[in-house]
Parts: structure tokens; C-alpha cells; sequence
């Protein structure tokens, strides 16, 4: 890829502000995440969760460490347009870590998509059948 002409970015600072307008914009016609919490429910106490939110991925962020249950995925096919796969499905890891750096996105930043990105699994559940647990070896979340 060569030398990258692209200033590193500084470190992200996750504000509570900003955690509380991510909730508030919330699909609430979208399925429930992990935590099976409803987008409408997140909307609704965005500003007294957003402290505490703003507090914990800060800190995962700060200190490179993914909770196990953001690493797990629970992935439902549907079918559109004769066409189960997206592109970014098939990019490998270190390509994208290559990518990233070349764009200036190093440091602590790069380190922290790595370890959130690599490491994964996914369930992939049809009809209500769920497969058993994979390693995702590509692709983004």
C-alpha cells in the first residue's frame, strides 16, 4: 500500500452527550441487540444511561478490552435480492488493519477496532434453528 499521507487521528473521548444522541437515534422498528434490550426502552432513558455507558466504553476503549458479549453475534438470515452476502463479509482482518492504518487511524484507536473485530463468533439462526458457535475469521461487524 505504500506510505500513508494521512495524519494519525487523536484518540477517541467518548461524552456522554454523544452516547445519549447514538441511543436517541435508535431505530425502534429494528430487533432487540444482544441484551434483548428494545431500541424503543434505550431511547426512552438515553440521557440517565448515557453517563454510565459513556464511562464503560471509554474505559474499553482506554484499556483495549472487549467485553465477551460484544464479540458474539447472533446473526438471522434473510433473504434479498438473491443475495445472502454483503462485500465487506469476505475482507480479511489484517486487510482491514492495513487499510485502517494507511488512513491514519493507529495508536490506540487501531489497536482497539483489532481487538474488537478479531476474536469474534457469530450463531447464525434460520426459522428459529440456531447454528452452533463459529469463529468469524472475516468480514466487519
Amino acid at each position: 500500500m505504500g506510505q500513508s499521507p494521512y495524519e494519525p487521528i487523536t484518540d477517541l473521548q467518548i461524552s456522554p452527550d454523544g452516547v445519549a444522541k447514538q441511543l436517541s437515534d435508535l431505530n425502534p422498528q429494528k430487533a432487540c441487540g444482544p441484551n434483548e434490550i428494545p431500541a424503543r426502552v434505550l431511547k426512552e432513558i438515553a440521557q440517565s444511561l448515557s453517563q454510565w455507558l459513556a464511562f464503560i466504553f471509554q474505559q474499553s476503549f482506554d484499556h483495549n478490552a472487549i467485553s465477551t458479549d460484544w464479540s458474539q453475534a447472533l446473526v438471522t438470515a434473510v433473504f434479498k435480492n438473491n443475495n445472502y452476502k454483503k462485500a465487506l463479509d469476505f475482507v480479511p482482518h489484517e486487510r482491514v488493519l492495513t487499510k485502517l492504518d494507511y488512513y491514519g487511524i493507529r495508536g490506540n484507536t487501531r489497536t482497539w477496532i483489532k481487538a474488537f473485530i478479531t476474536n469474534r463468533s457469530q450463531i447464525v439462526s434460520i426459522n428459529g434453528t440456531h447454528s452452533s458457535s463459529k469463529p468469524v475469521i472475516s468480514g466487519v461487524p
